[in-house]
């Protein structure tokens, strides 16, 4: 069989197609850089198919036809990109709790002048002031005065964890909102991906632009990830044997996702309750009976990791704090009107409650005045003067100062309170407030002190996920990511090479022209 004269020119084509293509992917991967989601794209170059073909033979053997660009291959390493999710959905949910933590830690403003604990005892110690002058009108209206202090000090510190809580819950429901749009973006991808493998293409881009939306799926939610065959990925909430399908497909009580998901994309996502109704937020019926059960389809249940779910967390810790205050607000309200009704005030009559409703609340169960959130709110009485104010009592008469000195007493004594833990209960079902029993600096303290050791949990927790979520970012950028440095190293490797091959062309072109005048 005779070899063509222009064999060597079309080895000398393949190169400088070879090189060029090279040298495009080298493009597009400086290009993107910083592009989210990017994955450094590397040409894979094999030998072009020898002459002549395996049926055929030449007495010197097969001439190789020079080179080819395979593939465009996307490089990933899958175990460094599973590790770095999880990696970062852990770290979302503690930076998630740690912020509420913070917030509640501010609110709260332990130890300072304006703080809870601060106006109770000053609102006792003015009580003790009283006692040693029990007429004097300047100590009595300073028992008024004190007395509005301490209701608005709590007044104040309820208000802002209510904002809090609104806002959270906004917070997790636009999150959820996310999810939502992020598995629909993954569905229809999916189905793209799909056609494109299905056909012998590599989806580079449309891979590209999945794991963005994958990524996000993860930081927030902590989710499921599971690669199919034709490239397409199931994704789901959850543990154990029976995890709820965010992307995937369902046939009968068969799951063959990748099927599914060519002829429905978000059939899965369309049927799943875990998504599609508003009762994935966490219960925040907290009362003396205990918490509510949330719903049976709770997507916080099913949560491992995630900013929705360190939202959850802190939100769950913002419902443990109104309701450990709405428990000694209850307690310390009662016990001051109670003291309060037992003296004689100067009009020689009992002594009228100090704390009253607010304007527009309503009561509780207990007959305490709550808001419009269910939380004990406490006013002074309006129409309380310096002479109701009750020092003395039947004993010593009413410009006496027992009654006083019992309400100075009521500081040291030993009351019980239904308190809650602050130890990360979003998923269970049903929790009951422990009885406790501490004087009401004993309490306040207490629930400082529950907030500020659950903070530092939560401190150590995003401490070490910080670190972790760091080495694996970093891991899985040495594979993923695009290093300026060894781009332009193949630029100038493959810039050598293409001028090689127009050299080696330009050469075989000169040969061409004298064999072709010689021949003439």
């Amino acid at each position: 069989m005779p070899i063509s004269t222009f064999l060597g020119l079309n080895i000398g084509v393949n190169a400088l197609e070879t090189a060029t293509q090279t040298e495009n992917v080298i493009a597009n991967n400086i290009a993107n850089a910083n592009t989210p989601g990017y994955a450094v794209e590397n040409a894979l170059i094999q030998e072009s198919s020898p002459f002549p073909a395996d049926n055929e033979s030449l007495p010197v053997g097969q001439l190789g036809q020079g080179s080819q660009v395979s593939q465009i291959q996307r490089q990933t390493n899958p175990y460094l990109v599973q590790q770095d999710r999880a990696n970062q959905a852990d770290l979302q949910m503690y930076q998630s709790h740690q912020t509420v933590l913070t917030q509640i830690q501010g609110i709260l403003n332990e130890p300072s002048s304006d703080s809870l604990q601060n106006s109770v005892d000053q609102f006792f110690q003015v009580w003790q002031t009283l006692s040693t002058d029990p007429t004097n009108t300047a100590a009595r209206q300073a028992v008024i005065e004190q007395a509005k202090t301490v209701a608005q000090t709590f007044q104040t510190v309820t208000q802002q964890l209510e904002d809090v809580q609104s806002g959270l819950a906004g917070t997790i429901e636009g999150q959820v909102n996310q999810l939502i749009t992020d598995a629909q973006n993954v569905a229809q991808l999916n189905a793209q991906i799909a056609m494109q493998t299905a056909i012998g293409q590599s989806p580079n881009t449309l891979l590209d632009q999945r794991s963005v939306y994958l990524d996000d799926m993860s930081k927030l939610a902590g989710v499921n990830i599971q690669y199919q065959e034709n490239g397409t990925v199931t994704v789901s909430i959850g543990s154990g044997s029976n995890p709820v399908l965010l992307v995937g497909g369902a046939n009968g009580s068969e799951y063959n996702g990748h099927q599914d998901l060519q002829s429905n994309p978000l059939q899965s996502y369309q049927k799943s309750p875990y998504i599609e109704t508003s009762s994935y937020l966490p219960s925040s019926g907290y009362t003396s009976s205990g918490k509510a059960s949330p719903a049976s389809n709770n997507l916080i249940t099913l949560l491992q990791s995630g900013s929705i779910l360190g939202n959850a967390q802190g939100l769950d810790d913002v419902n443990k704090t109104l309701a450990n205050l709405n428990s000694f607000l209850d307690t310390f309200a009662t016990a001051v009107n109670n003291q309060q009704s037992s003296g004689l005030d100067l009009n020689n009559s009992a002594g009228p409650s100090i704390f009253v409703a607010p304007a527009g609340a309503t009561t509780d169960s207990s007959g305490q005045p709550v808001d419009s959130q269910g939380n004990v709110v406490l006013d002074v009485n309006p129409s309380l003067t310096t002479n109701d104010i009750a020092a003395g009592s039947s004993s010593d008469g009413a410009d006496g100062n027992s009654n006083a000195n019992a309400m100075v007493a009521l500081s040291t004594s030993t009351n019980t309170y239904s308190s809650w833990t602050y130890a990360g209960v979003v998923s269970d079902a049903t929790q009951s407030g422990t009885a406790s029993s501490g004087t009401f600096d004993q309490t306040l303290a207490a629930l400082v002190s529950g907030v500020g050791v659950e903070a530092q949990g939560v401190q150590a927790g995003y401490n070490t996920s910080n670190a972790l979520a760091e080495q694996s970012s970093n891991l899985r950028q040495s594979v993923s990511g695009v290093d300026m440095n060894a781009q332009a190293a193949e630029m100038v490797q493959f810039q050598n090479s293409y001028n090689a091959a127009a050299k080696y062309i330009s050469i075989f072109n000169q040969m061409l022209q004298t064999l072709i005048q010689n021949v003439g």
